[in-house]
């Protein structure tokens, strides 16, 4: 296949793709008409969509005087098209081909390269901007099967090289600089040797990615030395470097790529994920609290204004139905499972088989052990290898939380319950870690470096029925039992299990403080007088008469900018401060609509634990 492939490249690079253009340059008046043709594709088609495009292809070569002239018309749209500077307009000379040479329609002018017509179409037709993206299973450097359309990453970047190709190094230096700096939604970057050497290949993933440990990319280096995936076809790879993008529902958004458009592409989809979620926080906060009949309020209402647009209804609703998910709250884990039965699955024509069958999922281990039922008791081992039940023992309330060690998400959570340790203690609360993992030493090393009150157990060899009985394909999961083992809340965060950790009289003392906010907007109106809060989240501190086109001030939270105050949480923020009139010169340029200081209660009580003080 790879000889084959190669000739191809070797034909594409050195013949015209059709005799049409020759042709119209022999004469002026051919000249003429591929000058004018040429124009009129730059000028007045370029905004068009693809459909649109089509369609006035149709008209002109209608407007031919015979078959002649309609073929010449054809195969300049063809050459036009098959080449386009726009991204997804090679569509069109798919279009071309298929309506009017491949059937015959009209006569291509030169045999010689009509294999190369066909190729062409044949090579990109899988892959057009908007297809389905065509599964991939490869081995990955440990010898793993790895599935491209089972990823759940929000972004897969698909990228094809040689190790011995100049441009593709070139190329591999600034992807894996994109990886290191990526800021946005999940991105799986994977990275196909088309070569055949492993050990060469090893050195060339060690060296340009040895180093990239980016928590919101996940990387996945893999290879095909038999062609068992026919992945050149698929893709259209005729040649290294070769860059696409896929989505969520695994729909090509991007071929044709370099690094650089690659970078810009991404940004441009994560500035419109980020507008989406907006749009979904501002909905959520409008009618918050959110219960079922709410989240189905929420669902009809999307799906009226949304379903004729696929891609705006299906992303909408994998917003909403994460952002409800993802929600400490059960109420709000429950709103999440109607929206993914009534408005993901109900309508699963909208997202990919794929994704459908994740939320299918989600849904069922949601339904494992719900609140109010007894917690399964599992017999696990300790430190010293001895084995003990997970429940056992006397405690007014226990915190289960099942985690591994290299992973941001449990440590921030962990990070979150260090500061009440004393606390939850003096409440009668025992807290379990029950470790996930592989690495015993690892873990040891996890047990050695924490608190020595809580109880570290694990399941190394995998016969306690763990996750056959709690669902730990995602961590962290951390449940809290009652003294019987009845569960109380489940898939809470630290914040949270805060809340639910109150006394009655510091409960009291809450709803004079700021835990009982539903609203973040309704929070900063009460918080902040002096700042103007829209009923979007915007935050605007001097107001319009500021020198800036924008007024929009920054915004740090415990010393990190955010874009919007939508994604806090009330009850998660110790203090806010305001920072205006000549104050913030400190903070530039950045700071100069006035400067907004936001400390949530984990960085404050982590300042006191730090200092020593109580």
């Amino acid at each position: 296949m790879r000889r084959i492939i190669l000739l191809l490249t070797v034909l594409l690079a050195s013949l015209p793709l059709s005799a049409q253009e020759p042709a119209a340059q022999q004469t002026s008046q051919g000249k003429t008409l591929y000058d004018k043709v040429t124009s009129y594709f730059e000028k007045s088609l370029s905004k068009l969509s693809v459909p649109e495009i089509c369609t006035q292809i149709d008209r002109l070569i209608a407007t031919g005087h015979d078959t002649e002239q309609q073929a010449q018309l054809a195969g300049l749209a063809f050459d036009y098209y098959s080449n386009s500077p726009i991204m997804g307009q090679e569509a069109v000379a798919i279009y071309v081909a298929d309506n009017y040479f491949l059937n015959k329609k009209l006569p291509w002018s030169d045999p010689e390269t009509f294999p190369l017509l066909y190729t062409v179409t044949e090579f990109n037709r899988a892959s057009l901007i908007g297809c389905d993206a065509p599964e991939l299973l490869m081995e990955s450097l440990s010898g793993e099967r790895v599935s491209l359309r089972q990823d759940g990453g929000h972004y897969k970047l698909l990228y094809f090289y040689d190790p011995q190709c100049a441009t593709c190094h070139q190329w591999t230096r600034e992807i894996a600089e994109l990886a290191r700096t990526y800021r946005g939604g999940r991105l799986s970057l994977f990275t196909v040797n088309t070569g055949s050497d492993r050990a060469q290949w090893e050195g060339y993933i060690k060296e340009n990615f040895g180093d990239i440990n980016a928590w919101k990319v996940d990387l996945r280096h893999l290879w095909d030395p038999q062609d068992a995936n026919d992945y050149h076809l698929a893709y259209g790879v005729l040649s290294t470097p070769t860059l696409l993008l896929i989505d969520a529902q695994n729909k090509i958004i991007g071929r044709r790529l370099d690094p650089e458009a690659a970078k810009e592409l991404l940004g441009h989809y994560n500035f419109a994920d980020r507008e989406t979620r907006k749009l979904v926080k501002e909905v959520c906060n409008e009618l918050s609290p959110i219960d079922t009949a709410t989240a189905d309020q929420i669902g009809r209402t999307f799906y009226a204004k949304m379903a004729a647009d696929s891609a705006t209804y299906s992303e909408t609703m994998y917003e909403l139905f994460n952002d409800l998910r993802d929600h400490a709250n059960h109420t709000y884990q429950e709103a999440a499972a109607l929206v993914a039965e009534r408005y993901i699955l109900g309508h699963a024509d909208y997202f990919s088989p794929e994704y459908v069958e994740r939320v299918r999922y989600a849904l069922e281990v949601f339904r494992m052990n719900p609140v109010g039922s007894q917690a399964p008791n599992l017999q696990l081992k300790d430190t010293a290898d001895q084995a003990r039940w997970m429940l056992e023992g006397k405690a007014k309330k226990r915190l289960v939380i099942f985690h591994i060690v290299n992973c941001p998400d449990c440590r921030r959570e962990f990070e979150g319950i260090i500061p009440y340790a004393d606390e939850y203690a003096e409440k009668g609360l025992q807290i379990i870690c029950v470790y996930v993992g592989k690495d015993k030493n690892e873990w040891l090393e996890f047990v050695r470096t924490h608190d020595p009150r809580w109880t570290y157990l694990t399941d190394l060899e995998n016969t306690s029925g763990l996750r056959e009985l709690y669902d730990v394909a995602f961590v962290p999961k951390i449940y809290l039992l009652d003294r019987k083992g009845k569960i109380l809340a489940k898939e809470i965060d630290a914040p949270t299990l805060h809340e639910l950790m109150l006394t009655k009289k510091e409960r009291r003392e809450a709803e004079e403080d700021n835990a009982y906010y539903t609203s973040i907007i309704d929070y900063f109106r009460a918080k902040c007088p002096g700042v103007d809060v829209t009923d979007g989240g915007k935050l605007i501190i001097r107001g319009p008469s500021s020198f800036h086109a924008s007024t929009d001030p920054l915004i740090l939270y415990d010393g990190t900018e955010i874009p919007s105050i939508l994604e806090l949480i009330p009850s998660e923020i110790h203090s806010i401060e305001v920072i205006k009139d000549g104050s913030q010169a400190q903070y530039g340029f950045r700071g100069a609509n006035g400067v907004v200081l936001i400390t949530s209660k984990i960085a404050h009580e982590a300042k006191k634990l730090k200092s020593g003080k109580k």
